[in-house]
């Protein structure tokens, strides 16, 4: 839907019906998929003078077909300030939004204007749903997300499934006449708002796909009510989508846009293994900039003995399964149980001694050297021991907790000033939004299995980048 500056002599003068001289200034005239336009030029759409249209049309109509009006070279209005329509919610899942103009009208100056979302999951299993559209509106990857846990089964074909204003969730059937699982709305949905949900299983029955769609239109917009975020058109479509950018312009053509750029914040563990599973990432009291986080991870290793401790936990910082490992020696006498302790000082270890005797049973370390880092100084590994009744085994737990209020989003997507970088780092846009009050725990860390490791992650959607596209776009 390209769009260009008319480029002539001058203005265009002509007499109005009153046989008075208007002149029309050439930056308020743009070659357009509608032709030429000067519906940005006031008094074209002005009650009192709306007469003059057919003379003026008509009058660029000719200047144009005899060469006195021509367009001109780049697009009239540069994207960082022509108008925009973004996704209302940040994340990847933005990027299936498109949004049709069609009928405009010059006369009026309106078009009608189609929002259309159509997120698509395709090879999902019971296993992998809950992962793929996340399981709380702060970690939903798109207009809906999974609300309380999977049977585990397989669900039924469905075709036509609705959640709105009224049913608010929606239970998805299993094979078996149960309840597969429910999906909710990441926003609740208005009185205008449908989202439709199909299921489709596979041919081998194996895997579904889920397709979740929400379409809003509105008929006769102008431009500047689009614009308008207080107007009814623009409330109709915020469900889905804002508009924003210049005030000024000429009446969308006939076309279709798809938004593009969305995209999800990320948090990851810093240590890649399978205890990163354990971390969780709690989020509260969101302002503009900034939110209170609170991380934290218990690392438990239940029913060792010291035979099986250095296989457990590891010997070294490289070989180190979560936040301590094994340093030196091992007694073959079992631990005694201890309360909580912190490791701490130079080298941060911590000597755990044997059941009824002074001497040590084994010395765990930090896997960082420096278990402060991030907190500004607090050590914050804790371990204790618990010796079952028999004397047989013992239960080792790993903890790390911090809590940071109104911490700016920038701080947290750099990992020097990241409060938590001890255990966890963030990536994202520092211009995105801040994330939504909720927990999202990491997941997908795995110990080598002759191979790498590989890092538990989760997706923090709200902190992502939204979707946009420019209303008017170079040819």
């Amino acid at each position: 839907m390209a769009v260009y500056p008319a480029v002539g002599t001058g203005p265009v003068s002509f007499l109005d019906a009153n046989e008075s001289e208007q002149q029309i200034p050439l930056n308020s005239i743009f070659n357009t998929p509608n032709g030429w336009d000067a519906t940005n030029w006031p008094p074209y759409l002005a009650a009192a003078t709306a007469a003059n249209q057919p003379l003026i049309n008509a009058l660029l109509a000719q200047l144009g077909s005899q060469g006195f009006l021509v367009p001109g070279n780049p697009p009239a209005i540069p994207a960082l300030s022509q108008p925009i329509a973004t996704a209302a919610q940040p994340g990847a899942m933005g990027n299936s939004i498109t949004v049709t103009f069609a009928n405009p009208t010059l006369s009026t100056g309106v078009v009608d204007v189609t929002v259309t979302a159509t997120e698509v999951y395709s090879g999902l299993t019971p296993s992998t749903i809950a992962s793929a559209l996340g399981t709380s509106a702060s970690t939903a990857s798109g207009l809906v997300y999974v609300s309380g846990a999977s049977d585990g089964k397989m669900p039924a074909n469905l075709p036509s499934g609705k959640i709105n204003s009224g049913s608010k969730t929606l239970p998805v059937p299993d094979v078996a006449a149960g309840t597969a699982f429910t999906l909710a709305a990441t926003t609740a949905p208005a009185a205008s708002v449908t989202i439709n949900v199909a299921v489709a299983l596979s041919a081998d029955q194996k895997s579904f796909t889920l397709t979740v769609t929400c379409q809003l239109s509105e008929t006769q917009v102008s431009l500047s009510n689009l614009l308008n975020s207080g107007s009814t058109a623009a409330a109709t479509l915020a469900y889905l989508v804002s508009f924003g950018g210049a005030q000024s312009g000429p009446l969308p053509g006939s076309g279709t846009f798809s938004l593009s750029g969305g995209s999800n914040g990320t948090a990851a563990a810093v240590q890649p293994g399978s205890k990163g599973n354990s971390i969780s990432i709690t989020f509260a009291n969101p302002s503009a900039s900034a939110v209170d986080v609170t991380v934290a991870t218990t690392q438990d290793y239940p029913a060792q003995t010291p035979a099986t401790l250095t296989t457990a936990l590891g010997t070294s910082p490289q070989t180190a399964t979560g936040l301590v490992y094994v340093q030196g020696a091992i007694s073959a006498n079992m631990p005694a149980t201890t309360a909580a302790s912190t490791l701490s000082g130079a080298g941060s270890t911590l000597a755990i001694l044997e059941n009824g005797s002074a001497n040590t049973a084994f010395t765990l370390a930090a896997t960082s050297s420096s278990p402060g880092v991030g907190g500004n100084g607090v050590n914050l590994v804790n371990v204790s021991v618990t010796l079952a009744g028999d004397e047989s085994s013992f239960d080792l737990q790993a903890t790390w907790s911090l809590a940071k209020t109104q911490v700016p989003v920038a701080a947290l997507l750099n990992q020097s000033s990241n409060p938590f970088a001890y255990l966890v780092s963030f990536a994202g846009q520092a211009n995105g939004a801040v994330p939504a009050a909720g927990t999202v725990s990491l997941s997908g860390g795995a110990d080598p299995q002759g191979g790498s490791p590989a890092s538990a992650a989760s997706a923090i959607i709200s902190q992502g980048t939204a979707a946009s596209a420019c209303i008017y776009s170079a040819a």
